[in-house]
Formats: structure tokens, C-alpha cells, sequence
């Protein structure tokens, strides 16, 4: 069921806002892009800010330009995982009582992606869709002599260079999303690619769990945690961004996806039970759908009863 904001109160509209995003060596072609856009299309408070996060990149300070002035670098002493640097920006959250937008580093934002998240309550975690969710294409046709200039089809995954044959075309893609999309979208996990943590959210549910390794099934674990604590995820509809997708956690090799450690699966079933792991991890609905009470729990909306009786299971 999408909701529209007329539905919600737009609790965290002018709160002080902190972008975190975190580059790395081998993902570090991603991010002049990435800051280049943020900058372009974000529109900042005087009390918001924009951290880099460094992990293990010597040479991030050239992403501080005059475009990027804003920018704050963080240089880690030694890699963190996932967790660890949101935890870090977490605290720095909750000690200036500021939403957090954590973000990876291999995505392109458009010119309304953030109007959507900022209008959001404040019992709302939040993340924009991408090629990821919704996919489109786009031409330049020369009218005279019917000539196709050039084309971009929004796919997943996406090569860098597909997104700089044509920049602009992603934007325009972007901006019919926006005219057509709308609403907010109950789901169960996603994953935090760019995700909105409301102040009131992690004052309650706190910090990701670190035993989850490097990267992967942490921040399924937080919406769980979430819905278990009374608070919502949901996909704000008409926020659109271009999402490379993985290149951040798998190092950014085009076969960097078949050596990723997965042996954070293992960790997630002990922690959620199966049921939950085979919906969350492997989109395998049958524990509900062989259950009509389970099956009614989703489809009227009631997700937190329906992560407590799976969890059960």
C-alpha cells in the first residue's frame, strides 16, 4: 500500500541534516561523481553537513574542490567495515541531534532527490528507489532525418562509462520519475544504499550490529530491528537516484560480486530464524504465503507483527 505525505507530518523537514558517504581505494573512481552531483543537486542548511569518509583512500582530499567547499574529510586510521562507519556517524548524529543520510559512494543524484527524504516523519526509515527497483531508457532522436543521437537504458547493475556517454540523459530520466512517482512504500528490509535514519529512530534502536563482517546483512538487520521497535522503512517513490550497485561493497571489480565474503548469511539466520532469512535474504515468501495469518499481517500493513511471529519460527 503506498502512503502520500499528506498522511504523515513532516516532523524532520528543517532538522539539521548530516550526509555521510565513504570512498575507498578500489572504489575511488566512483566518487568524484558521486560528490559532484551530491553538490549540484542537494540544496544544504547552514547547518547541514557533508562527510567523506576515507577508508583506506591516500588521496581523498582531491574530492575537496570549490564545487565540493562543504565537504568534511574523515581519513580512518584503518578500514572499517560498513557497520563501524555508520555506527561512527551515528554518534556524531545523535550528539548534534541531526538526521543522518548515509550514502555510498558509487551513485548519481538527480535534482529532486532529496525533497522526498527531508519531508519524511520522524518514525520513518527512508531510501529513494533506483535502477535497482525501477528501470527506463532514453533517447536523443534528430527529428529531420530520424537519427538516434544517443541512448541510455537505466539497467542493473550499470557501468560508469554507460552513465558518462550521456549525464544528461540520466537527469531527464530523472526528472520524468519524479513528475510521475509519488508516495512512500511499507517494505519489510532494503538495502541502505542511501537511507534516511531519522534522529527518533536511532535514538531507540541505537547502532548497527558489527558481527556481520565487512559488509552484508547489517542493514537488513536494522530495518528488522526497527520494525521490531515500532518504527517503519519505507521507499520514498518519487526519489530517484542512479545506483552503479555493489561497486562500493564489492570493491568496485566488475568480478568483485563472486568473491564477496557471504559468510554473513550464517550470522543472519542465527540471530533471525529461517523464515526470515529465506524472505529477507533469499525472497522467498513461502513461510507467509502457506500461512494466512501471516499472509493477512502483510498484506493489511502490520510488518512489525509480522517480523515478531516470523521470528518465532
Amino acid at each position: 500500500m503506498v502512503e502520500h505525505l499528506s498522511d504523515k507530518n513532516s516532523e524532520t523537514t528543517n532538522r539539521s541534516k548530516i550526509f555521510a558517504m565513504v570512498t575507498t581505494l578500489k572504489s575511488r573512481e566512483y566518487t568524484p561523481h558521486a560528490v559532484k552531483t551530491f553538490f549540484e543537486n542537494t540544496k544544504l542548511n547552514d547547518t547541514d553537513r557533508f562527510i567523506l569518509i576515507s577508508n583506506d583512500d591516500p588521496n581523498a582530499s582531491t574530492f575537496q574542490t570549490k564545487l565540493s567547499k562543504r565537504l568534511e574529510l574523515i581519513n580512518n586510521p584503518a578500514p572499517l567495515s560498513f557497520a563501524a562507519n555508520v555506527n561512527q556517524m551515528i554518534d556524531l548524529a545523535l550528539a548534534t541531534s541531526s538526521d543522518l543520510y548515509f550514502i555510498n559512494n558509487d551513485v548519481i543524484f538527480s535534482d529532486n532527490w532529496l525533497a522526498p527524504l527531508a519531508q519524511g516523519d520522524d518514525r520513518t526509515i527512508l531510501s529513494p528507489v533506483s535502477n535497482r527497483e525501477v528501470q527506463y531508457a532514453g533517447s536523443a532522436v534528430v527529428i529531420a532525418s530520424k537519427h538516434v543521437a544517443n541512448t541510455m537504458i537505466l539497467k542493473a547493475p550499470m557501468e560508469l562509462n554507460e552513465y558518462l556517454a550521456s549525464p544528461r540523459m540520466f537527469q531527464a530520466l530523472a526528472e520524468a520519475h519524479s513528475k510521475t512517482a509519488s508516495g512512500y512504500l511499507p517494505l519489510l528490509v532494503f538495502p541502505f544504499f542511501c537511507v534516511k535514519l531519522p534522529l527518533g529512530v536511532m535514538r531507540v534502536v541505537g547502532k548497527f550490529d558489527l558481527s556481520f563482517g565487512r559488509a552484508g546483512g547489517e542493514d537488513y538487520d536494522y530495518a528488522l530491528r526497527a520494525w521490531l521497535a515500532g518504527f517503519e522503512c519505507k521507499l520514498a517513490l518519487g526519489s530517484y537516484l542512479l545506483h552503479f550497485w555493489g561497486r562500493s561493497t564489492w570493491a568496485g571489480g566488475p568480478q568483485a560480486e563472486s568473491n564477496y565474503d557471504k559468510g554473513f548469511l550464517k550470522i543472519f539466520e542465527e540471530k533471525w530464524g529461517k523464515a526470515l532469512f529465506q524472505f529477507a535474504l533469499q525472497e522467498n515468501d513461502s513461510a507467509i504465503t502457506s500461512d494466512p495469518e501471516l499472509n493477512n499481517l502483510r498484506q493489511t500493513g502490520r510488518l512489525g507483527e509480522l517480523v515478531r511471529r516470523l521470528k518465532m519460527r
